[in-house]
């Protein structure tokens, strides 16, 4: 239901110290992508420790996932193989997830969960019901209740189980408080247990923040009775457009951390893909190009028309915005002191369609 991490890489590797100072493969982490970037297909493969997870996503017309099937092989333990289908609302918010698992004997998908989601008018998840199924039968089994602040940051989630006449505190996973800093940027996430009467400190995850939006570090502790004591941690870096390039993963031993496994991720170079399938009616010239200073733009339509124009670098990543120009014949340019040396696309918008153009820094 929270996520402040960042997911989005298409292969990951995680490396475990063998005893000896080296470290050697034990999970391999990889995702297939449609051709609109929507993820299809996410593959965990640990098979030097008996466990293979594998994901396949399916969405609908609008983009949406509506289909999840997850396969799942444990050592000694055989395969469980789940659906996951997904309804939505008139506002296209997931609604009710109908949750199936295969039997292995006859192959057919048998009904065992149903859960339905309630937003408020901003569309945070304020509760989650869900239900065991039985044929036709359901029965109330688990809910969940969440908070937010201002900025619609989740403050608490309290997860409460169905004892057959009353909803009880969940006494294992209890409640989940978040904390966050005045860029609303998340802080600590504590876990309490209920002990009948109060709430207890159980565990904290805690995040640090250097000039990158996401975490540069995570640090998960228990609570003693008294204080927090840290068990493990990850380091996280970054590239340019803030996605994760390095996980280190260390313990602590009561004196200093010591470092256990390494996830190292990848990722592909997309081009930008235009949001219409209809190409902007115009004659574009840039100049200089290659550029130095300052890009010349001169764009003539058939029409006179509103038109915006961005440019992107080679990951992706927006570097420029304009604000809306209008005309049939515009004259303006660009400013590209502060981008680096590379491949640039430029991007114009405009009622009708959208083209795009290439320069170089």
């Amino acid at each position: 239901m929270y996520d402040d991490q960042k997911n989005t890489f298409d292969n990951a590797d995680w490396y475990i110290n063998d005893g000896t100072g080296s470290l050697a493969l034990s999970i391999t982490n990889s995702n297939s992508f449609n051709s609109t970037h929507q993820l299809t297909q996410n593959v965990i493969d640990g098979s030097a420790m008996g466990v293979y997870l594998k994901s396949n996503i399916a969405y609908n017309t609008s983009g949406r996932k509506y289909e999840m099937i997850d396969t799942l092989y444990f050592n000694g333990f055989g395969s469980i193989v789940s659906k996951s289908i997904y309804s939505f609302n008139a506002n296209n918010k997931v609604n009710v997830i109908d949750v199936f698992q295969k039997d292995s004997a006859t192959q057919t998908w048998i009904q065992y969960e149903k859960d339905s989601l309630f937003y408020d008018i901003n569309s945070n998840v304020t509760s989650v019901m869900i239900y065991d199924v039985s044929g036709t039968v359901l029965t109330k089994s688990e809910k969940i209740t969440c908070t937010y602040n201002a900025a619609n940051k989740m403050l608490s989630e309290l997860d409460e189980l169905w004892n057959g006449t009353s909803w009880e505190i969940n006494s294992i996973d209890g409640k989940i408080e978040y904390t966050y800093n005045s860029s609303n940027q998340l802080l600590t996430q504590t876990i309490l247990v209920w002990n009948g009467t109060n709430y207890d400190n159980e565990s904290k995850t805690t995040y640090t923040y250097g000039t990158a939006t996401y975490p540069t570090s995570a640090t998960y502790s228990t609570w003693n009775g008294t204080s927090w004591d840290d068990d493990d941690r990850d380091v996280y870096t970054y590239n340019t457009s803030n996605q994760v390039l390095t996980d280190n993963y260390s313990t602590w031993n009561g004196t200093a951390w010591v470092p256990s496994t390494n996830g190292i991720y990848y990722y592909e170079i997309f081009a930008p893909q235009a949001l219409s399938n209809t190409t902007l009616d115009a004659t574009v010239s840039m100049y200089p190009n290659p550029v130095e200073n300052i890009l010349n733009l001169n764009i003539q339509l058939n029409q006179e028309e509103n038109i915006s124009i961005a440019v992107v670098d080679i990951n992706g990543k927006v570097v420029y915005q304009s604000s809306s120009l209008k005309g049939k014949n515009i004259t303006t340019s660009i400013n590209t002191n502060s981008l680096s040396k590379g491949i640039y696309l430029v991007q114009i918008k405009g009622n009708n369609g959208e083209t795009v153009s290439k320069f170089v820094k």
